[in-house]
């Protein structure tokens, strides 16, 4: 029987804009702790913005980044915590 654990890192439907330019456009994934997952896709197609988004770097404009269970990016300004409080 396995048990099921809360994900490390989970992205909920993550958008990132630059002004009328949307750099990564809904994105949903999750990570469990230990584990080791790849990003692929061409140049330009948002995975070092993705990457930043989660890190605290990028604020998203829409969506939500959870880390160790704690919401630290919802797509505003009162749901976003600083880079170095995300221990990423």
């Amino acid at each position: 029987m396995s048990e099921s654990r809360e994900p490390a890192v989970s992205v909920a439907g993550a958008s990132v804009d630059y002004g009328d330019v949307r750099a990564v456009a809904d994105v949903s994934l999750e990570v469990e702790a230990g584990a080791v997952h790849v990003l692929l896709g061409r140049s330009g197609s948002g995975k070092t913005t993705l990457l930043r988004a989660i890190a605290g770097f990028e604020p998203i404009s829409s969506g939500r980044i959870v880390v160790d269970g704690r919401t630290v990016d919802d797509g505003s300004r009162g749901g976003w915590v600083a880079p170095e409080l995300r221990r990423i």
